[in-house]
């Protein structure tokens, strides 16, 4: 689950470094730390629970040209962050950071310390800085070629993707989900991250279909495209 979370942070955000996906995965995980059962292994749980979304959503806007980013409700007591590549703005909201956390944060735009505890013992620090030249120059993957026109999607040759596979698109998405594949469809189930089942349809029989998912809440999902020759595709998309 980690691993498929990183590769949609990477996917919306590819000049992310280690360190920075890293910072973003336990700055938006769920803290268990205080919760009556685990108080005795109190700091010795990690950074919490995986939030997929949060964690993708973060990526996305320290990449998005005038996103902003939300750093809020934290305990960080430990650990490095490191967030630079390159966020418009960053909001520290309500957070307390004490002990050994050290912080380097850089934007673009602004930061604003809006709530919260901010005094790091020795050792710790809070570094936060502007710079306006900051951008994403990084290379783009080389197989990050596709374009779409028209619900298409074509490859560098203008070859249709999903002439001899499937296709999924747009990805990430907020409405409609569109599905393609060379034989005909015959079901279609998409599920939630824990496996139950939200959308069902059989016997499409068609090679494309347009699934309206707007109403589904924000989060990941597995689509399972299954053709009438019998072969069978799970594809992750996020729907924002």
């Amino acid at each position: 689950m980690v691993s498929g979370t990183v590769a949609l942070m990477l996917d919306v955000n590819y000049c992310l470094d280690p360190k920075e996906v890293e910072t973003i995965l336990k700055l938006t995980a769920v803290k268990i730390d205080t919760l009556p059962q685990n108080i005795q292994y109190y700091g010795k749980l990690g950074a919490g629970k995986l939030d997929a979304y949060e964690a993708v959503k973060m990526a996305k806007d320290m990449a998005d040209t005038y996103g902003t980013v939300e750093v809020k409700d934290r305990i960080l007591y430990r650990w490095f962050y490191k967030l630079e590549t390159a966020p418009y703005e960053i909001k520290m909201i309500n957070n307390d950071v004490t002990g050994n956390a050290r912080l380097k944060f850089k934007a673009r735009n602004n930061i604003e310390i809006l709530s919260g505890d901010y005094y790091p013992n020795t050792g710790g620090y809070i570094d936060l800085s502007i710079n306006e030249t900051l951008a994403l120059d990084c290379p783009p993957p080389p197989f990050n070629t596709s374009k779409q026109i028209n619900n298409k999607v074509y490859n560098d040759n203008n070859e249709v993707l999903g002439a001899s596979s499937f296709s999924i698109y747009p990805n990430p998405t907020s409405g409609l989900l569109n599905i393609s594949c060379k034989d005909e469809i015959k079901k279609i189930i998409i599920s939630d991250i824990t496996g139950k089942t939200i959308y069902s349809k059989s016997n499409v029989d068609l090679k494309e279909s347009t699934i309206n998912i707007s109403k589904f809440q924000s989060g990941i999902y597995v689509v399972s495209v299954e053709t009438n020759s019998g072969e069978t595709k799970n594809i992750k998309i996020v729907k924002d």
